[in-house]
């Protein structure tokens, strides 16, 4: 079961289980005291019923039956004399249960709450049994008075059992509130820090979390903040190191073009040098190495990206599926899904995303690169596939850091920086989406993009 699998409920039953426990173990030795009292409660009872019968016989050697009936009657005790013989008949369905003083208590076996005490009658062979009467209301057999005051015995007692109950069941109500309360209050302190710590999953690590709190979870609170607030100044420090390298590389970079531009002027011949046009080359490399630090670095330092612009994604693919591929006749581009999705977006960057994803997925198919557009409810999804050679599991989430590699071979092979796909990353998280790298229905890789959607109405 879910609700199991909470540390809230895990704790919050584990208590409740701990006071129902308690609870048992209570009522256990209140009713065990409750029957020592009886017991004792029965024996103090019933010798103030003996006591006069003793005294008559120590006095007389006799107890007159007028004084024995006296006594059955204003006592409620079935009070008799017996052998041993008559004795023994008693006691068959007896069990001994302890001796105070001069009488032996017992259990009535027919009912465990009757007792029945036995005294010795001095210098005579004869006991002096008192037994507990178990009275029917209903019966004739007794007076009208020890009826009404039976009745009200029995209502009293049904009374007090009554109000303990519903004080018994209040009480638990009470503590499974208190205790709801209590564990309640620590799930919403759990709460806060889980919603801080999605708050830096989303690149907002200015967030604090509260350190108000009982201990020791605001020491994990202070411990969080302190983290948080080296990560912010690491991440800082590289967003203004590769801001600043990237703009400091652009003079040497402009010098460069300018002494490869002017070498060129006055020397014509140079132009069909194989070395020249490499240079050439290799300081193109550089500019585009420069502007995709440029724009990643910005992309970072970017709160959130603008949705301004209403746009028709379809005919947008399209246009940046024709541009690409006249760079890459060789290759098939097939485009299907929703012709018909509009949304709000920024342009440029969703123009950027697009031709990040589908410049790497031509350059490592083989022939056929297939563009599947479609919109749900809250999301537009855009999956590109291609029938390269693909990339193995275990380096695809990789794949999204800066400049990776999937290989050594790739490496040296494929050219690029690898930042096309560190760039789709941080425009895809810049729109609060998604993205999933995989593997193709066409046999190569697959890049599945899911971005928040919001039909144009």
């Amino acid at each position: 079961m879910k609700v199991m699998q909470s540390l809230f409920w895990q704790l919050y039953f584990s208590i409740i289980a701990a006071v129902l426990l308690i609870v048992m173990v209570l009522a256990g030795l209140l009713l065990y005291d409750d029957h020592k009292t009886s017991e004792n409660d029965f024996y103090r009872d019933s010798f103030f019923t003996v006591k006069p019968l003793l005294n008559s016989w120590e006095k007389d050697g006799e107890i007159p039956q007028a004084l024995l009936q006296q006594v059955r009657e204003v006592n409620y005790f079935e009070v008799l004399i017996a052998d041993d013989e008559k004795l023994f008949q008693h006691l068959a369905n007896a069990e001994h249960i302890s001796d105070i003083k001069s009488a032996k208590i017992y259990h009535q076996m027919s009912d465990t709450s009757l007792f029945l005490a036995v005294y010795a009658l001095a210098d005579s062979g004869l006991w002096l049994v008192i037994k507990d009467l178990d009275i029917d209301p209903d019966s004739d057999m007794i007076s009208e008075q020890m009826r009404e005051d039976f009745e009200l015995e029995l209502r009293e007692e049904r009374d007090f059992q009554t109000n303990m109950q519903i004080s018994f069941v209040a009480m638990l109500i009470l503590i499974a509130a208190v205790l709801m309360l209590l564990v309640k209050r620590i799930d919403r302190h759990i709460e806060s820090l889980l919603s801080t710590n999605q708050q830096w999953s989303k690149g907002e690590l200015s967030a604090r979390a509260n350190t108000n709190l009982p201990s020791p979870m605001n020491k994990l609170a202070i411990s969080f903040n302190h983290m948080a607030s080296d990560m912010e100044q690491s991440i800082t420090k590289q967003k203004i190191m590769m801001h600043a390298i990237s703009h400091e590389l652009r003079t040497p970079l402009s010098k460069l073009q300018l002494a490869l531009d002017l070498l060129q002027r006055k020397m014509p011949s140079l132009r069909s040098e194989p070395l020249l046009s490499d240079l050439d080359r290799y300081v193109d490399e550089l500019e585009l190495l420069v502007n995709e630090i440029l724009t990643l670095a910005k992309l970072n330092h970017v709160k959130k990206l603008g949705m301004n612009c209403r746009l028709e994604l379809y005919p947008l693919v399209h246009e940046r599926i024709n541009e690409l591929q006249q760079l890459h006749p060789d290759k098939k581009i097939t485009t299907k899904g929703d012709k018909a999705i509009e949304l709000w977006a920024d342009e440029f960057y969703l123009q950027m995303l697009i031709d990040n994803v589908l410049k790497n997925a031509l350059k490592y198919a083989d022939k056929d690169v297939l563009v599947t557009l479609t919109a749900e409810k809250t999301a537009v999804c855009m999956i590109f596939e291609d029938d390269g050679p693909g990339v193995a599991a275990e380096y695809r989430e990789a794949m999204l850091l800066a400049f990776s590699r999937e290989d050594e071979s790739r490496n040296k092979n494929s050219g690029g920086f690898g930042l096309g796909l560190a760039i789709v990353d941080a425009i895809v998280k810049q729109y609060g989406g998604s993205i999933r790298l995989g593997e193709s229905t066409l046999g190569g890789f697959l890049v599945h993009i899911e971005l928040p959607y919001k039909p144009v109405i």
